[in-house]
């Protein structure tokens, strides 16, 4: 039976926003920083849900493997190694994941992980052929796999690979055909990852509202939407009886003080 032998775990974000998964790490007492990029941070293994629970984190591979190669076929054969290794006598009569990750910062490494990943089903499909058409990318959210094959690559030579995987990239929110604009699902998605949105006759202050899609989506839930923008509202927006559109620049506005503010929403 193969042996990782190794508690690390790497953790990986939206390239520029490691520095806020730092901070959410460092509320962990047992927690301990082993290295930081732009779009990952490798941590000493701590308490599984805890790390489920990360708002900034795109999911994490823990208990992995370094490995580090060359060339693209070097890199394929370190995989086709650690393949064998998790496949030696397990039955495996299902899809399993397979998943190739990168620092997104490193620029252009995308086309030498594509060139590793086609290399590697190849290989797979020639000596293993059973068993590589039930490879899937076909991954669920905010599930951990404890089978199958995850791979970071940390530079062009340099890789991460387990066979252990939690997938943490926030849900697909569904769209509402009335939403004026995209931004509908950013903020859909944001209530989501912040496990808060706005309550029922709440006041929500929309600064730079135009065409409209936060004040939309607040508005849905029953709160009371002072949208501000010298911009038109569009779809849903322009005509929701719990929106008040004010055409004002948002940098010079300032909510109204006492009984005055009573008059705005």
């Amino acid at each position: 039976m193969y042996n990782l032998g190794m508690s690390k775990t790497i953790l990986f974000c939206q390239s520029g926003y490691s520095h806020l998964l730092k901070s959410e790490l460092e509320s962990y007492d047992e927690n301990k920083i082993l290295e930081e990029n732009d779009s990952y941070i490798i941590i000493n293994s701590i308490n599984l849900e805890k790390l489920k629970s990360l708002t900034f984190s795109r999911g994490f591979i823990t208990r992995y493997e370094e490995r580090s190669a060359s060339s693209v076929n070097g890199a394929s054969n370190e995989i086709f190694d650690f393949y064998g290794k998790i496949i030696k006598d397990r039955e495996i009569s299902s899809p399993w994941q397979l998943h190739f990750f990168q620092d997104s910062s490193f620029s252009g490494i995308g086309r030498r992980v594509n060139s590793v990943k086609k290399h590697f089903l190849e290989t797979c499909s020639k000596r293993t052929s059973r068993l590589s058409k039930l490879a899937t990318q076909n991954y669920t959210v905010d599930t951990f796999y404890d089978f199958g094959i995850f791979i970071f690559f940390k530079d062009y030579d340099t890789f991460y690979i387990s066979d252990k995987c939690y997938m943490g990239y926030p849900k697909r929110m569904s769209d509402d055909p009335l939403a004026p604009s995209r931004s509908y699902l950013k903020i859909e998605e944001a209530y989501f990852a912040l496990m808060y949105e706005p309550q029922q006759n709440d006041t929500v202050v929309d600064l730079g509202a135009a065409p409209g899609g936060w004040s939309f989506s607040a508005a849905k839930r029953g709160a009371k939407v002072l949208a501000i923008d010298n911009g038109r509202l569009k779809g849903g927006a322009s005509e929701h009886p719990l929106i008040t559109h004010k055409k004002e620049d948002a940098f010079k506005f300032f909510p109204p003080k006492g009984e005055d503010r009573k008059s705005v929403v």
